[in-house]
């Protein structure tokens, strides 16, 4: 036991990885080790192969399923003896920061190895170790994420007078190929709870996983944050496989499942073939997530069709005294309209129909009815009229996306 301890403070001193640790624990005690995050992917391991790797994994998954006291992410709390299919795990949970980021395991397929005074203190000692080599290792994630955040920032900044070879040229510097198409992708981020210490926090911490996701993923992307919104570039050819909005489909449904409190929609942007086009990518990402809801929650530019393409900085003001004129006395500057604002989108979303209108909204038909009717008497037109029914949504839309309004439609 103390010459183990000595081995993993050395590891420790040396600023080794868990790698190294795992492989000094299985060469002084001849017993595999395997060490697991929160969703049982392996980050180290020693004296397994890859098959027993997964058979492993499977027959933990199976022993979760089957135990009412385990929880997907707490499956034990204390260092415990399993008693699984094929195989015995000693198994203690590894803590960071008072949270629960992984598992230590010995694994036996025979307990004879297994040392009911040693064997747990050995194992808690390499938990120990563990969190510490995580720590450092979220301590230069977070250190070098910051560095590709304000370089992301320089990147959309820049213009379209920038030194494109200077800016692929630093892009190389930390893995990541400007001479190829990207996307820029912009993700909302709306917290049911109006506290901003908490917001602040949970943003951090959104940022850490998308940052683990990435390098779990060996996808290399950029990652920035402005306000509420989390800013991601991602080369054409990391997203080949699956298309850009699967992938950020599938980044949100994790996002989602991870963080529940946050509902997060997200905007793309057309492809940029140029670095010097990373700030009007960002400006059309931005546009899309504007029209984003629980319906869409992800919304690409060129999804938005000719008005989207219509809209920029020169013609804004334009964009929206026609948008105004187009809703008539329902004056944006009120208030009390907001609701018929947002019963109205709805509306014409639906294409009319009231009975899903009805549903979306929690109104009943006749409620739904009646102020359909006001707004109608309000703007002075009948919704029912394909054109007008065209004109109102397309207003509508264009306030949205330059940012004059928000509905609350998500």
């Amino acid at each position: 036991m103390t010459d183990v301890h000595k081995k993993l403070t050395e590891e420790i001193i040396k600023g080794n990885n868990l790698d190294s640790v795992v492989r000094q624990v299985f060469q002084s005690t001849n017993i595999p080790v395997l060490i697991e995050n929160l969703h049982l992917h392996p980050m180290a391991y020693a004296g397994i192969t890859s098959n027993e790797l997964e058979q492993y994994k499977n027959e933990l998954i199976d022993y979760v399923g089957k135990n009412p006291f385990c929880q997907p992410q707490a499956i034990v709390t204390s260092t415990q003896l399993l008693h699984l299919r094929h195989h015995d795990r000693l198994m203690t949970p590894i803590f960071l920061q008072n949270k629960i980021v992984g598992y230590c395991s010995f694994v036996y397929r025979d307990l004879h190895q297994y040392n009911a005074s040693i064997s747990p203190m050995i194992l808690e000692r390499l938990a120990s170790v563990s969190s510490v080599c995580l720590l450092n290792e979220k301590a230069k994630l977070e250190s070098y994420e910051r560095i590709k955040g304000f370089f992301l920032e320089e990147i959309i900044n820049a213009g379209q007078q920038s030194n494109d070879h200077d800016l692929i040229m630093k892009a190389s510097l930390i893995g990541v190929d400007l001479s190829k198409p990207f996307y820029i992708c912009v993700l909302d981020c709306r917290f049911q709870e109006d506290d901003l210490s908490k917001e602040l926090k949970m943003q951090k911490e959104v940022l850490s996983f998308l940052s683990a996701y990435g390098k779990d993923q060996k996808q290399n992307m950029l990652i920035g944050q402005r306000a509420k919104h989390l800013i991601l570039l991602v080369t054409e050819d990391q997203v080949a496989k699956t298309g850009i909005q699967t992938w950020l489909s599938k980044i949100v449904d994790l996002l989602s499942s991870q963080f529940s409190t946050i509902k997060f929609y997200g905007g793309i942007s057309s492809k940029a073939n140029n670095v010097s086009n990373a700030g009007e990518a960002y400006k059309e990402a931005l546009t899309a997530v504007r029209v984003s809801s629980k319906h869409q929650q992800i919304i690409s530019f060129e999804s938005l069709g000719v008005v989207g393409v219509l809209i920029n900085e020169k013609n804004e003001q334009e964009v929206k005294k026609m948008a105004k004129a187009c809703l008539g006395n329902l004056k944006l500057d009120d208030p009390k309209n907001i609701e018929f604002l947002r019963t109205l989108y709805i509306f014409l979303v639906n294409g009319g129909n009231l009975e899903q209108t009805a549903a979306d909204l929690a109104l009943s038909i006749s409620g739904l009815r009646y102020r359909v009717s006001k707004i109608e008497s309000i703007i002075q037109q009948e919704l029912r009229n394909p054109i007008i029914h065209h004109q109102l949504l397309l207003s509508i839309q264009s306030l949205m996306m330059i940012g004059e309004i928000d509905i609350g439609i998500k």
